[in-house]
This record gives structure tokens, C-alpha cells and sequence, in this order.
């Protein structure tokens, strides 16, 4: 029987109210003997997959593990109807949970929000969760309705996962109407502080779109002692500068995030099929497209840009180790047999992603203890110079 670090205690350590910044919030999390200060990056399916893909036996330091599987849009049916569409998810978030059985952990099922009264469709969500052993949290989808059906399921949701010995999760999106966002918010306050929640999913939206959301949440930090997670978070497409592409993380951590998961995507059977039948590549122009984030920079490079760039940044993080661009192709851009892998590099920057996160949150953390917001976003402004520099070289 796995051995799951439970947490027993969500504590607020630190809120930044400046109105200058928008500000952040530091919380400590215990389990057990154990405490973690967030915010923080949970590890997730994608770098679990991208570490077993490139054979990779480095560790990937993390403080707490959010394992997705995807039945969002069309795929919801295949949750609802389809037997052996859940039996093999099942069997996937259970290797998930294996893969992290020293971290406190929740499945989060990526499906769209099913209405209050669909109670059997909770039920079925509760039950592939708690079947995976080794998670610590079980995660409610999203509910459509008015905030006293709301309130009920939460409270069966939070009563159930204690009974059977788990914490809780709940989602809200931030595409909700403003006012329910706000009255559900103070509702999941009040679950919080009573230790019923250990979890906030928010589903991901655009920050520029939603401002008024991510205000009100700003406004609630003080009040919700459970970790705020940002869920289904994709890549932004906004380049401040060709070749640069801002990445909103550190807007979503300023605004009263504490974790942020980035959409776990599903791949049908036939596309891989598709892609075993290809000719062997034989240029490196060929293979996927991919990002080396800055996050002391708050901006992505993309792959055209960091080839030709004459001095390309290095990370110290656990997987780059401080080595520049041509020893991290060498390394992870081929295969053990000299070929060239189409999805090496995309897979390395989806570890170097996490990691070097991790390395930047904790500046973030003594910047946001301090009282120092504004002299982060300085710090990242500078970093963002230097690179749009280099990139001009």
C-alpha cells in the first residue's frame, strides 16, 4: 500500500497588497512532518510523459503533483458512455500516481461543466478518482448552476472525500459571470477555513479578457486559506518582440495564484498512427516546433530565434545544468542511434519549463515576503531588455 503524504494544513504566510503590482500571497502547506511555501509548480502529466519519452533519470524537483487527463470538448462523451475510453484513463492516471507517489497529489479531469443536476456524473468522476491509489486530493469538475445547487455539491463532494479519506478539490472558471464568481468564491472561503478545501481549481481564461474576475480574486486572497490553482492554462501567442512570446504566469501568481497546470492535450490513436507511418526525418528543420522559456524574463524563445541567437541564454536548472545551446541539442535533439528525433528538443523544453520555474519561484517567493513586487516586475523588465538585445545581435 502507497504511503500518501496527506496535507493537513493550508496557512496564509504572506500577502503583497500593493496596488502598484497587483501583488502575490505565500502559503505554507503541511504534510505530516512536511511544508512547502507556494507558490510553487505542481508536476503534472505533461512532464511526467516528456521525462519518460527522453529517458531522462534526472530528478524533477516538485512540492506537490496535479495529474490531468483530457476529456474536455467532444471527449466528453467518451467519459459519460465509453467504458474502455475510461478504463484506459484509469489505467494512465494510475501511472501517473505511481510516478509520483512521494508528492501529495489530485487527478484532475480536463471535461467541460456539467449541470447541478447531474449528480451521476459526479458520482462517476468521484469514483474513477478515489479508484487511483496514491492520490492524496480528489478533484470536482465544474458545475453549471445557481449558488445554493453549488453549495450542495460542494458540501457532499468535501463531506465524501473525507469519509473515504482524501482532501478536496473544486473548480470554478473564470469565465463566470462576476458576480457568481464572487459569491462562489466567498462560499469556497468558508470550506477553506474550516479545512473541508484543500484545493481551488480555476479553470484558465485570458487574463486581458477577465480582468474583473482576476481583481475580485485579487481582492479574496486574505480570506481563502486553500492553494489556488490555475487549471488548462495554454500557450500565449502574444510576442512582445518577433521571436519572444509573453508568457502570463507571472500575471496569474501577481493576481492570487499559487500553482499553475498547463492543459494536459489528448492525441487520438489514429494521428499517432499517422505519425509511426512517416519517412525518417533527416534535417533538423523538421521537427516539432518548440519554446525555451525565460521566466526571470516572463517570456518564451521560440525555436528560430534561439538557434540563431549568437549568445543563447544558459539555464542552471537540473536538466540544462548550465550548458549552452549546442550541447542541449547534442543531448537531447537525437536519438541513441545518431538519428535526429522529431520530438526531443519539444519534450527537453517541457522539463527545462518546470524546472527553471521552480528555480524562479523561489525569487519570486523572497521578493513577495519582502514586500517587493515592484522591484520584481523591475527585475523582469531589465531581464526582458537584455534579451530583446540579444536578440537583435
Amino acid at each position: 500500500m502507497i504511503s500518501i503524504p496527506k496535507i493537513n494544513q493550508v496557512k496564509i504566510k504572506n500577502v503583497d497588497t500593493s496596488l502598484s503590482t497587483k501583488g502575490g500571497r505565500v502559503l505554507e502547506v503541511s504534510c505530516g512532518s512536511h511544508h512547502f511555501l507556494t507558490p510553487t509548480r505542481p508536476l503534472s502529466s505533461t512532464e511526467i510523459g516528456a521525462k519518460s519519452y527522453l529517458g531522462y533519470r534526472g530528478e524533477l524537483k516538485s512540492d506537490i503533483a496535479a495529474i490531468a487527463v483530457d476529456f474536455s470538448g467532444k471527449r466528453k462523451e467518451l467519459f459519460l458512455k465509453n467504458n474502455g475510453a475510461l478504463n484506459r484513463s484509469e489505467k494512465l492516471l494510475q501511472s501517473y500516481s505511481d510516478a509520483t507517489f512521494n508528492l501529495p497529489s489530485m487527478p484532475v479531469i480536463q471535461i467541460d461543466p456539467f449541470k447541478a443536476d447531474e449528480k451521476s456524473h459526479f458520482k462517476l468522476a468521484f469514483e474513477v478518482e478515489r479508484s487511483i491509489e496514491g492520490v492524496d486530493i480528489l478533484s470536482m469538475p465544474g458545475v453549471i448552476g445557481d449558488i445554493e445547487s453549488f453549495d450542495g455539491l460542494v458540501r457532499d463532494w468535501c463531506d465524501s472525500s473525507e469519509d473515504n479519506g482524501f482532501g478536496s478539490a473544486v473548480q470554478l472558471s473564470l469565465t463566470e459571470d462576476v458576480t457568481s464568481f464572487s459569491e462562489k468564491l466567498d462560499l469556497l472561503a468558508e470550506y477553506s477555513s474550516s479545512g473541508s478545501l484543500q484545493v481551488l481549481n480555476i479553470q484558465y481564461a485570458s487574463p486581458s479578457k477577465y480582468r474583473q474576475q482576476l481583481a475580485t480574486l485579487w481582492g479574496k486572497r486574505e480570506k481563502i486559506h486553500a492553494i489556488i490553482n490555475c487549471i488548462g492554462m495554454t500557450k500565449s501567442k502574444y510576442e512582445s518582440t518577433p521571436g519572444l512570446v509573453t508568457d502570463e504566469e507571472t500575471i496569474l501568481l501577481q493576481n492570487g495564484f499559487d500553482m499553475i497546470t498547463k492543459k494536459k492535450h489528448s492525441v487520438s490513436q489514429g494521428f499517432v498512427k499517422y505519425l509511426a507511418m512517416q519517412p525518417k526525418i533527416t534535417s533538423m528543420q523538421d521537427i516539432d516546433d518548440y519554446r525555451i522559456a525565460r521566466h526571470s524574463a516572463s517570456v518564451s524563445i521560440k525555436k528560430d530565434l534561439w538557434n540563431r541567437m549568437r549568445h543563447p541564454p544558459e539555464c542552471s536548472c537540473s536538466v540544462c545544468r548550465g550548458q549552452e545551446r549546442d550541447k542541449l541539442i547534442d543531448r537531447f535533439g537525437y536519438l541513441d542511434n545518431g538519428d535526429i528525433s522529431k520530438s526531443g528538443l519539444r519534450y527537453y523544453s517541457e522539463l527545462h519549463d518546470h524546472q527553471s520555474d521552480m528555480q524562479e519561484l523561489e525569487v519570486f517567493r523572497r521578493y513577495t515576503v519582502s514586500d517587493g513586487a515592484e522591484e520584481y516586475d523591475r527585475r523582469v523588465s531589465e531581464n526582458l531588455s537584455e534579451l530583446r538585445d540579444l536578440s537583435k545581435v
